[in-house]
């Protein structure tokens, strides 16, 4: 069992964190939704980025694993690179960039969810940014998450930009990883 913790990242101290590390946690995923003014605006409360980011600091501060959470909108994709530049200046070294879920409380909002084209871009721009900082010498790794139909594309990219060979490498992990496990349980 290996337990980690989803957050907005509001509450957790330099305390906290350490009691968490203490008690087992190996990783701590703490979501913001932009920029300040528009991660604010979006969670309905003044300060609420500054507090995500103290708490991400929080938890590096005592050696805890931690990454950003980072779900797509049209609310929010104009703050992309800005996203990926804090998570650099902060010392995170994993970024999880979600698609939007319309289970739960996506549902809600999935008229916000970006175009294939949209959606195509921002995945697009994010490998260029991921790439751009691996070639300064920054070591982030970068996750797409609950969109299955980004391997394909990024077989695609790599073709693209990094060559045959490494696409090929590419569709070699993504097919020993397997696909969309939906309904297999």
């Amino acid at each position: 069992v290996r337990p980690v913790l989803s957050t907005n990242g509001t509450l957790l101290t330099r305390d906290r964190a350490r009691e968490l590390k203490r008690a087992g946690l190996q990783y701590a995923g703490v979501s913001v939704d932009g920029l300040p003014e528009r991660n604010d605006r979006i969670r309905g409360e003044e300060g609420a980025f500054d507090a995500a980011v103290r708490g991400i600091e929080a938890c590096l501060d005592v050696g805890l694993k931690t990454g950003l959470r980072y779900t797509i909108t049209e609310h929010n994709v104009a703050d992309l690179a800005g996203v990926v530049d804090l998570l650099v200046d902060v010392g995170v070294d994993r970024f999880c960039f979600y698609h939007l879920d319309y289970g739960g409380r996506g549902a809600d909002i999935s008229d916000v969810d970006l175009s294939p084209e949209a959606t195509r871009q921002a995945v697009t721009d994010l490998c260029d940014l991921t790439r751009e900082y691996h070639d300064a010498g920054e070591e982030i790794e970068t996750l797409l998450v609950g969109n299955y139909a980004d391997a394909g594309y990024l077989v695609e990219y790599a073709d693209r930009e990094l060559g045959i060979d490494r696409a090929r490498l590419i569709h070699r992990y993504l097919r020993r990883n397997g696909g969309d496990p939906t309904g297999e349980r």
